[in-house]
């Protein structure tokens, strides 16, 4: 098996890279917000609720063809294979060639939660990576507020993952604090009230 070729960064401003040349999508916002949602939704999707998510606004022939127009582009900017499409359903294709932070964070924190008693610091340095993904929230600076469903959707989906980081912090500020590491328990803090300034715990602590 060969090394992974792109790598796809949802967490915080969307960033892809492939063989470390960054992938630049110009201004179509709309066809980084088709590939998050179909990454975050397994599954076969019919071409026209994937068009009322994202064109919500425009007649069924024109949503139409503006997403074919995306998934153009998300074709030509992160290769072919990375979409399977029919006439009617388009899904997400997963490969050995992709990598994907949304993933790795998740698998971080899932393996996070099987700790030794006697050692935790495996499970602490995996938290502590999960973490270090966590450049900001999903698809940061991307808003679409004029399409409903995707904007309820994506809202959703950003307080899901920022509640997951603040409670893989939460757990590296306690475990800092137990081992007096002052220092790192604080940054920890610092970081949870960046995403919550109005969490009580996280002050008391």
């Amino acid at each position: 098996m060969g090394k992974p070729t792109l790598h796809l960064q949802f967490l915080g401003s969307p960033v892809f890279w492939r063989e470390n040349q960054k992938i630049v999508f110009a201004k179509n916002r709309k066809a980084v917000a088709l590939l998050c949602f179909l990454i975050l939704s397994p599954g076969d999707h019919p071409r026209n609720r994937l068009a009322r998510l994202l064109w919500s606004g425009s007649a069924e022939r024109k949503a139409m063809a503006s997403l074919r127009v995306a998934l153009f582009a998300i074709r030509n900017l992160v290769g072919p294979a990375i979409l399977c499409a029919s006439r009617r359903t388009v899904a997400f294709r997963h490969t050995d060639a992709i990598t994907i932070d949304l993933n790795e964070f998740y698998d971080l924190i899932r393996a996070s939660l099987h700790h030794s008693k006697t050692d935790r610091s495996e499970d602490i340095a995996k938290l502590q990576r999960a973490v270090d993904l966590y450049r900001g929230d999903l698809l940061s600076g991307v808003a679409l507020p004029e399409n409903l469903l995707f904007h309820a959707w994506l809202l959703e989906q950003r307080a899901r993952h920022r509640e997951l980081a603040i409670e893989a912090l939460s757990r590296l500020a306690e475990y800092y604090l137990e081992q007096n590491r002052l220092s790192d328990a604080i940054t920890a803090t610092r970081r949870i009230l960046t995403l919550d300034p109005l969490r009580e715990e996280t002050h008391r602590l």
